[in-house]
């Protein structure tokens, strides 16, 4: 029929055609090819969401991340299986295509939580660094560290989860240097 002159979308059977259904209106409208696009938009937004988690330098980060991803592609499955009768209508809309008030501002306020977590992707790397510099400020006044030691400090300096990189960092200090820790 062209665009913008599908008879289901003119005609209004399409029932809450900008909220709910804006998948079914964008199929008759846009063609098989304009539905491919709106998925592989949606498809590519997932991914870069992923790639934001992989390089977040915290678990707060990745957790707000992999919770995002689900939560886009959960309405993303039940809203195309809505609109392909596979699902019963539930009312969930389309992410960021919906005309929707409360889900678009969900979903924006999730994208600036987001950017949160990429911009502060590289403090954790910083405190790492800064760390690792105080490990190695307290092993040149010290040559001698027993393994208690090398605990009590690394657990006063480093929070829980980069502990094994400062370990394995002093136990290749101490082969490069000759240091016995």
């Amino acid at each position: 029929y062209g665009l913008f002159k599908g008879p289901r979308v003119a005609n209004n059977v399409v029932p809450v055609q900008e909220s709910d259904f804006i998948f079914s209106v964008a199929g008759e409208e846009l063609g098989f090819i304009g539905c491919i696009a709106i998925i592989a938009l949606l498809l590519a937004f997932i991914l870069r969401v992923g790639f934001i988690a992989c390089h977040s330098g915290d678990t707060m980060g990745i957790y707000i991340c992999f919770g995002f991803i689900g939560l886009v592609a959960s309405q993303t499955i039940f809203n195309l299986g809505m609109c392909l009768s596979l699902l019963p209508v539930m009312g969930v809309t389309l992410p960021f295509f919906s005309a929707d008030g409360s889900s678009a501002a969900c979903l924006y306020l999730g994208i600036g939580i987001l950017q949160s977590a990429y911009l502060n992707r590289n403090d954790t790397k910083k405190n790492l660094t800064a760390a690792v510099l105080q490990v190695v400020n307290y092993l040149k006044n010290e040559t001698q560290l027993n393994t208690s030691k090398q605990d009590i400090i690394i657990n006063k300096i480093m929070p829980i989860e980069p502990q094994s990189a400062i370990k394995e960092f002093i136990s290749s200090l101490s082969q490069i240097d000759n240091i016995k820790i």
